[in-house]
């Protein structure tokens, strides 16, 4: 175990985003710096947290599995470009869906009919009060109080 475990990766291999992403996910108990050395690589330092142990050779072995799959990532996305730029356009140029119309008001003419039987009949109803001496004047309670003959 050492203080500083350091790794020199050229940039002809692989790009620096790449070298940057790989080094973020191993970062989880080390602080990670990149420098570079002169035009043609990159020096990656990984120094321990407190309380944190690394081996540089279980560290050298992930790393570079993590440049292989930054490398794959970088492939994938590249094909997919096209793809992804279609599907942000559509996306961003779909017309929305117009709303369904709001039922017209008024009512089917089955329902006109009931309503006219409704009235006719309360007219009916009305008309044989009137003409009965009065009752329509009466209220509910008058009408069909109690039989006691106590009013509220």
């Amino acid at each position: 175990m050492t203080d500083k475990i350091s790794f020199v990766v050229k940039l002809a291999e692989h790009p620096l985003d790449n070298i940057r992403y790989a080094a973020y996910a191993l970062s989880g108990g080390a602080r990670v710096s990149l420098a570079l050395k002169g035009r043609e690589s990159v020096e990656v330092v990984f120094s321990p947290l407190p309380g944190c142990k690394l081996s540089a050779s279980v560290l050298k072995k992930d790393f570079r599995r993590e440049l292989e799959d930054e490398a794959l990532r970088a492939r994938v996305f590249a094909l997919n470009a096209g793809l992804r730029e279609h599907l942000v356009l559509r996306a961003m140029s779909a017309a929305p869906e117009k709303p369904a119309p709001p039922p017209e008001p008024g009512l089917t003419p089955e329902q006109e009919r009931e309503l006219e039987a409704l009235i006719a009949s309360v007219e009916k109803e009305i008309k044989q009060e009137s003409s009965s001496g009065g009752k329509l004047a009466a209220t509910w309670e008058e009408r069909y109080g109690r039989k006691n003959g106590k009013k509220n």
